[in-house]
Formats: C-alpha cells, sequence, structure tokens
C-alpha cells in the first residue's frame, strides 16, 4: 500500500510537469521583455506598483524613467475601477455589488511602433453584504487589490502569449 501511494504520488508530479503547469505568480517571459518602460499617465498609482511588483517577481524590470533605455514600453492608456449594484434583498437591506477593475494597455518599441495594439483585461467580483457600504472602504480596498493583482498577472501572461512571440519575431 506504501509503494502504491508512492507511486501515486510521482505519478501525479509527472503529469503536472508534462503539462506546463507552474505556480501562480511566476510566468517566464521571453527574454527580449526582461526590460521595459512603463509609459502610464498616474505612474505612482496603486496599479502601476502592483505591475511593477509582479513583474519583478517574475525577473522583469519594468521601470518609469526614460533613461533606462529598454526595448519596449508598455503603454497603460487607462486603469480604472467601478463599482455597480447587481441586486437588492429585502428584510436586512443585504446587497450584491460588482466591483470591476480594467486596464486598457498597448506595447510598442522605444520609436513608438506598435508591437502589440491596444488591449483591455476586465477582473470583476461580485460581493454580497448585509449593509450598504460593502462592508467599508477597507474590505473595498482589499477586494480592490486583488482585482489589481489579476489584472497584472493576466497582462504578464499576455506578454509570454504565441501572440506577443510572434510579434517580437517579426
Amino acid at each position: 500500500m506504501k509503494v502504491f501511494r508512492i507511486f501515486i504520488i510521482c505519478l501525479s508530479s509527472i503529469l503536472l510537469t508534462a503539462c506546463g503547469f507552474h505556480l501562480r505568480g511566476h510566468a517566464p517571459v521571453p527574454k527580449d521583455l526582461k526590460r521595459i518602460q512603463l509609459v502610464s499617465k498616474t505612474p505612482y498609482d496603486n496599479f502601476n506598483r502592483t505591475l511593477v511588483k509582479t513583474f519583478k517577481s517574475n525577473g522583469v524590470t519594468l521601470s518609469t524613467q526614460a533613461a533606462m533605455k529598454a526595448p519596449y514600453q508598455l503603454v497603460i492608456e487607462q486603469a480604472k475601477h467601478s463599482e455597480k449594484t447587481v441586486s437588492l434583498t429585502r428584510g436586512i437591506g443585504g446587497a450584491h455589488y460588482a466591483l470591476q477593475f480594467k486596464v486598457t494597455y498597448r506595447v510598442q518599441k522605444q520609436d513608438s511602433s506598435i508591437v502589440l495594439p491596444l488591449k483591455t483585461i476586465i477582473r470583476e467580483k461580485t460581493l454580497a453584504t448585509t449593509n450598504l457600504n460593502m462592508g467599508g472602504d477597507a474590505q473595498q480596498q482589499l477586494q480592490l487589490n486583488a482585482l489589481m493583482q489579476d489584472a497584472a498577472y493576466q497582462l504578464l501572461m499576455q506578454l509570454r502569449s504565441p501572440e506577443m512571440q510572434k510579434q517580437l519575431n517579426r
């Protein structure tokens, strides 16, 4: 029985490795994208800080400084969040809210020639509350930070996509 357990564990490990599984938060990127300049109207907002941190943890230097002379620029056209009421319930005054974070971006070379055209990432979460302020500003900010983290990671994954590889090899 013990040998069977060890066999199952080894088989599971091999199958997970073979399918390309890797832990969330780590996404290898092409060497051409190891240094990228971040161009944004609001370079020091929460999303851009999250973006820099996410990229750094994956071995990519993302800088807001033009002096970096990175071969590519990640241009954040828009990064915003919104909230809307999805439903209200009677009685205890509960509500369902949809919290949404949307980022629109493109990748270009230093000479402004487009490498990856304008793309949009939308992350959304529905929250149920028993009061009308979504559990307070702290809870809302915590959920918003999670959406920003997801959007930053999804943006990183799109930079390592086959579409991006084709654009880099042109």
